[in-house]
C-alpha cells in the first residue's frame, strides 16, 4: 500500500487517480505489473513508444510535475546541443568522487549478479509484480526524448532533463540503451549490447556513478559492485533519492 492510500484511503486515492488519467496531457493506461511489457509491446507504433510510468503515486507526482512545469520540450530539447558530453562527464565524476576513488572502489564480488528486470513492475517491499502500473503513450521517436516530454530531472542531485536526453542518446549509440520506465525518481533502460568484459564493466561503472551517485552511495555500496551487476546485464536502474 502506498503513501498516499495510507494518508487518504482508498476511495480518495482511486478518485484522484482517476481524474488526474482524464488530465494527463498523454494518452495512459493501467496494466497488471506481470503483463505489463507484453502489453507495452502491443502498444508501440512509428507514432508513439510506451514508456512505463510506475505506479499510482508515480503517475500522481508525473501530473503535478508536468501541471506546474514552465518549459516546453522544445525548449528544453533546444539546449541538448549545447552540453559538451566529454566536459560533462568529467565534471559530474569529479564531482561524485570526490577524491574518494580508493573508498568506493570495493573488491569485485565472488558471485555478480546482472540486473535482469524492470524494477518499476515490482512492489518494493515483496518482491511481487505490483497489481497495477501504468503506461503512457508518448509521442516520439526515440525514447531518450522522454525526460523532456515528462520534465524529469533537477532535484534531489539528479540532472535536468536536457542532461537526461543527452546522456541517453549517447547510452543509446553505444549500447543500443533504450528507455522504458521513467518513474517519480527512477530512470530504467533496456540494454542491447551491454558490457561483456569485465574492463568494460568497470569503465561504464564508473560513469553510471557520476550519472547517479546514489546507485552505490545509497545502492551497492561500491563501484565493484556495480560494475558486476552491469556485465552482460540487459537492464540498467537509477534512483535519486
Amino acid at each position: 500500500m502506498g503513501l498516499f492510500t495510507r494518508l487518504f484511503g482508498g476511495g480518495r486515492h482511486r478518485q484522484a487517480v482517476a481524474e488526474c488519467l482524464a488530465a494527463f496531457p498523454f494518452a495512459v493506461e493501467a496494466a497488471p505489473g506481470a503483463a505489463a511489457l507484453a502489453r507495452m509491446a502491443e502498444l508501440r507504433s512509428p507514432d508513439f513508444i510506451p514508456i512505463l510510468l510506475g505506479d499510482a503515486e508515480d503517475l500522481l507526482a508525473h501530473h503535478a510535475l508536468l501541471a506546474k512545469d514552465p518549459y516546453t520540450m522544445r525548449d528544453l530539447l533546444g539546449r541538448v546541443q549545447s552540453i559538451g558530453m566529454p566536459e560533462w562527464w568529467l565534471t559530474a565524476r569529479a564531482h561524485a568522487l570526490e577524491d574518494r576513488f580508493a573508498e568506493v572502489l570495493g573488491a569485485w564480488p565472488e558471485e555478480p549478479a546482472p540486473l535482469d528486470t524492470v524494477q518499476a513492475l515490482y512492489d518494493a517491499d515483496t518482491g511481487e509484480p505490483r497489481a497495477e502500473v501504468f503506461i503512457a503513450r508518448l509521442p516520439l521517436a526515440r525514447s531518450a526524448d522522454a525526460p523532456a516530454l515528462l520534465r524529469f530531472g533537477g532535484w534531489n542531485g539528479s540532472p535536468f532533463p536536457e542532461e537526461h536526453v543527452a546522456i541517453a542518446r549517447a547510452w543509446r549509440e553505444e549500447f543500443g540503451a533504450e528507455i522504458i520506465a521513467v518513474t517519480a525518481r527512477t530512470l530504467e533502460f533496456t540494454v542491447a549490447r551491454p558490457p561483456a568484459t569485465r574492463d568494460a564493466a568497470d569503465a561504464l561503472a564508473l560513469t553510471h556513478f557520476a550519472y547517479c551517485p546514489d546507485i552505490v552511495n545509497t545502492g551497492v555500496g561500491t563501484l565493484s559492485n556495480l560494475a558486476a551487476r552491469l556485465l552482460n546485464a540487459p537492464n540498467w536502474c537509477f534512483r535519486w533519492e
